[in-house]
């Protein structure tokens, strides 16, 4: 029988499912959250509740949890990679007259994820949604000079 590899969550693509393996959370109030929520080993998890994981780490992010916002950015590194990347590709002059390395624009992931958590609405959108929006908000800030 072949053994699947081990993926984390953040690397489930839309439409794609998995199995959870372990819940790896330090902080007992954040794992029993995760576990409250019915991600448990051996439960299988859509991408589709990936949104539902954002949406409640942003909430305790927003509450000044740190593991929940290390989270998100864990959750969406692929997301801010790509569009990071893809900015970088499409415009290499910019970024070089700007001092930009795409290094500095993966560091700018993690401010717009916190950025993201302080303006995300769960009315408004899914927070994935939010984070694109600060994610390029970061690119333009960087652009003029601007960082943190």
């Amino acid at each position: 029988m072949e053994q699947k590899k081990r993926r984390a969550l953040c690397d489930l693509k839309i439409g794609e499912s998995g199995h959870v393996y372990a819940v790896n959370a330090t902080d007992q109030r954040m794992r029993r959250h995760i576990v409250d929520m019915g991600i448990t080993p051996g439960t299988e998890i859509r991408s589709e509740e990936r949104q539902q994981a954002n949406a409640a780490f942003a909430q305790l992010a927003a509450a000044g949890n740190t593991y929940a916002l290390n989270q998100l950015w864990e959750m969406n590194q692929g997301l801010l990679n790509q569009q990071a990347w893809k900015w970088y590709s499409q415009h290499p002059e910019q970024a070089q007259a700007a001092g930009l390395t795409p290094e500095d624009l993966q560091q700018e992931g993690f401010f717009a994820v916190k950025d993201a958590v302080a303006r995300y609405d769960p009315e408004r959108g899914a927070f994935s949604t939010c984070l694109a929006f600060a994610m390029q908000a970061r690119i333009q800030k960087a652009l003029l000079g601007g960082s943190c």
